[in-house]
This record gives C-alpha cells, sequence and structure tokens, in this order.
C-alpha cells in the first residue's frame, strides 16, 4: 500500500492503528515496527490522536449546549431605544447650531484672533524699529519733510489698519487727538 503524503510513516500507522490494513500488511508493518523506532513512534503519535479525538468526542455534549431563545425583556429594549433617540437629538441640535458654537461663530472667532495676532506683530515690529532707531516720532520736525513724499495714490493703496497704526503715534501736542483712522 503506497501512500502519495509527506510523511507516509505517520500516514501507514494512523492506519494500522484504525485497523484498516489486511492481515499482510498488518504483518509487514508489525515487522517494521520491530525493527525501526521512528516506526514505534509514528504509531504512538497516532495512538495519541486517536485517545485525544475520542475524549473530545465524550464530552461534546458537556460543552455544547444548544442556542435557547433568551426571553428579551421589553424594558431593556425601550431604555435602549430612548438612548439611541437621546443621542440622535442630541447630534440634531448640535448639527443645526442651537446647542454649541456654529461654524459662523467659529469662523468670526478665528478672524478676530488672526487680526489681534497681526495687530499685535504690527505693534512688535513698530516697536523693534524704534528701539533700532529708524523711526522718527510724528510730531518731529522730519513731519514736514514726510508730507510731500506722502501721496494720496499711497493711501488708498495702504489698508487702514496699517495706515492708523503708523498715524497712531503719541503726538508732541498734548491737545491733538491720539489717533487719525482713515478708510480705503
Amino acid at each position: 500500500m503506497k501512500q502519495n503524503c509527506p510523511n507516509e510513516l505517520d500516514w501507514l500507522a494512523f492506519c494500522y492503528a484504525a485497523g484498516e490494513f489486511d492481515a499482510a500488511e498488518a504483518e509487514a508493518f508489525e515487522a517494521r515496527l520491530a525493527e525501526e523506532q521512528p516506526a514505534r513512534e509514528a504509531l504512538a503519535r497516532a495512538v495519541e490522536l486517536t485517545q485525544t479525538v475520542a475524549a473530545a468526542e465524550a464530552q461534546c455534549g458537556d460543552f455544547v449546549v444548544p442556542a435557547a431563545r433568551a426571553k428579551t425583556d421589553w424594558n431593556s429594549r425601550l431604555s435602549w431605544m430612548a438612548i439611541g433617540g437621546l443621542a440622535s437629538l442630541l447630534l440634531a441640535l448640535l448639527w443645526s447650531g442651537v446647542v454649541g458654537p456654529t461654524v459662523r461663530t467659529t469662523q468670526q472667532r478665528l478672524l478676530a484672533k488672526s487680526q489681534q495676532n497681526l495687530a499685535s506683530a504690527w505693534s512688535q515690529t513698530r516697536l523693534e524699529i524704534r528701539e533700532a532707531g529708524l523711526w522718527t516720532p510724528a510730531g518731529s520736525n522730519d513731519d514736514e519733510e514726510l508730507a510731500p513724499m506722502m501721496s494720496d495714490d499711497m493711501d488708498s493703496d495702504a489698508p487702514s489698519w496699517m495706515t492708523a497704526a503708523v498715524f497712531s503715534l503719541p503726538r508732541a501736542d498734548a491737545s491733538a487727538p491720539a489717533t487719525e483712522r482713515l478708510e480705503n
């Protein structure tokens, strides 16, 4: 009996343990068992495997419990449905903007924050330029020299926040207004 399996000796030992050999094949395998240790080890593995399968079949009734329909409690069903309904209501309220920030208010906050950061950076830059000695304070004698350089084209090109920052420097005259606002 020739089998095409990777480990032919294990297959022969399994067939011998299962009693599938006729008398001539059984005698040939027993002669091999008497002479070869690997044949005896293969038979031991086959017997161990069959005993494990038999033990599993014997205990099968203890481990397998037939599925029984559990009575569903309507109170638990209703509570889960209520939780789901409340969650979807909360999600709808958040989505509509009734509760929590809306997209518009969030965008307005971001815009205000960016404008605040820009004004802060402009103020810091102005202080650094003044400390470096590159800034001439308003109201000094250089105002007459700067007046011809400023034209109407410059006022229309510069944004109002920039011109407001330039013209908001303290003047030498305390009675004069501290800031002048120019619009684009």
